[in-house]
């Protein structure tokens, strides 16, 4: 144990959950690796575990250093600056460069010397590729107790630098551990019982949150003192809608955090994660790599894309997750976008956007789940589907499939879902639809029987 009384410690959240054992997992695999990657999408709290980590375990170490947030340093000779003093000692001025002798002394001091560095929010290439010049040289030698700890959300950019053993993907809460988190936040006690009126939309805005603790934090925090119903009820709209919750800045921070891994994408990625936020996260990987053949070149490639930028899961089966929020953000970011690329998910959406001509003709994809009546929707016949190719009609009205399936130039549509649909037959303008990849007919209980085209 070495003692730092005059160290600065990166500051800890009022409230902890589950840290402590995380960061005691983190120490056990360090003790056999020199440099080990935390992965995960922006909320889910790498860093918070990172500080946890550096309180815990800073002074079991000669020397140690935690770099807060790289990606938002002008340029890594900035970082390279604060590792030089950690270590070092020696503060350069703002107008010095760090020199090839500073970086020898670094890496000397890592390598004669048992040192600890954290480095945080890796999100540039850069990072990396500098950054190794002295750990890099320091973790690989054999001789060296140094070790490193590094959290990015894009995979990508660390497996060069971390083999897959010396991964760890930060998981989203626990039941009973976002519970705690979120009652803390909304009442200031970790233990609170809601009252009877409030305990079921409690229940609600913490599932809604999906164990994400910046989200349960936001939400948290915006109702307490809070003991309206109804403005309850609001807020957990308003958050599943992506806007403010009280149209103020309150949960900028939770969407431009998530909006990280997403914005960097090129146009294609993007489309394809718009798709999955929208229609077709929670089915199989197979199912929707089928559904996209033709719209997109390399499918699996562009998953496992999303995946290295933590906005996706592979789950058991094969089942394709997307985290709640990170599924509210898409839909957000799908209602913003041009006419041409427009998403319509809702039976509101519709009701809204469908009488409009030029949203129909270039319509990508709808959504008519659960719905039973839309008054127009027979009127629009002549306009065409020009552009559509997902359509989920699940638990749809039988008189809502019909019109529909009987509208023209259906000609684009790759995927349509009938699940748990009332409908006794398939029309036969269903296929007329040239391009169409996937039918989902589970649980269509009344099905009496299937065209011989598709046996």
């Amino acid at each position: 144990m070495f003692n730092k009384i005059y160290e600065e410690l990166p500051p800890l959240p009022c409230h902890e959950v589950g840290l402590d054992d995380k960061a005691k997992e983190i120490n056990i695999l360090l003790q056999k690796e020199s440099i080990v990657g935390l992965v995960g999408m922006g909320g889910i709290g790498k860093t918070t575990l990172c500080k946890k980590f550096y309180h815990l375990f800073h002074n079991q170490y000669e020397k140690s250093s935690f770099l807060e947030d790289v990606n938002s340093k002008d340029n890594i000779n900035d970082v390279t600056k604060q590792l030089l003093h950690d270590l070092c000692g020696e503060r350069l001025c703002k107008e010095e460069n760090v020199n090839r002798e500073h970086l020898n002394k670094i890496s000397e001091c890592m390598i004669s010397k048992k040192v600890l560095v954290m480095v945080d929010n890796v999100g540039k290439a850069e990072c990396l590729t500098s950054l190794p010049i002295f750990i890099d040289k320091a973790t690989k030698n054999l001789a060296s107790k140094s070790k490193v700890l590094v959290n990015c959300r894009n995979w990508q950019l660390l497996k060069s630098h971390v083999s897959e053993d010396r991964k760890v993907v930060m998981k989203s809460l626990e039941e009973k551990q976002a519970r705690e988190l979120f009652m803390f936040h909304a009442f200031h006690n970790a233990n609170h019982v809601p009252t009877k009126d409030l305990n079921d939309i409690c229940m609600k805005s913490i599932k809604a949150c999906g164990g994400l603790p910046l989200s349960l934090k936001v939400l948290g925090s915006s109702l307490y003192n809070t003991k309206e119903l109804e403005i309850w009820e609001g807020a957990l709209s308003t958050l599943e809608s992506g806007q403010s919750l009280t149209g103020g800045n309150d949960n900028e921070e939770l969407w431009s955090t998530l909006r990280i891994s997403y914005d960097p994408l090129d146009k294609e990625h993007k489309n394809m994660f718009l798709d999955l936020a929208c229609f077709l996260g929670g089915l199989k990987i197979s199912t929707i790599c089928r559904a996209w053949s033709g719209d997109y070149l390399h499918p699996k490639f562009g998953l496992k894309k999303l995946q290295e930028r933590s906005l996706i899961e592979e789950a058991k089966g094969g089942i394709l997750y997307i985290h709640d929020q990170l599924r509210d953000m898409g839909r957000k970011i799908a209602t913003e976008l041009p006419i041409m690329n427009r998403f319509v998910w809702n039976s509101n959406q519709s009701n809204y956007f469908l009488p409009k001509d030029e949203v129909v003709e270039h319509l990508q994809g709808i959504s008519l789940k659960n719905c039973e009546n839309l008054p127009f929707l027979s009127q629009i016949e002549s306009k065409g589907f020009w552009d559509l190719r997902l359509v989920d009609l699940t638990e749809a009205s039988p008189n809502i499939v019909e019109h529909f399936i009987q509208q023209r130039n259906l000609n684009n549509v790759k995927w349509v879902c009938f699940k748990k649909c009332k409908i006794q037959k398939l029309l036969s303008n269903l296929f007329s639809c040239s391009q169409l990849r996937m039918l989902d007919l589970a649980i269509c209980q009344k099905l009496e029987k299937l065209p011989l085209s598709i046996g």
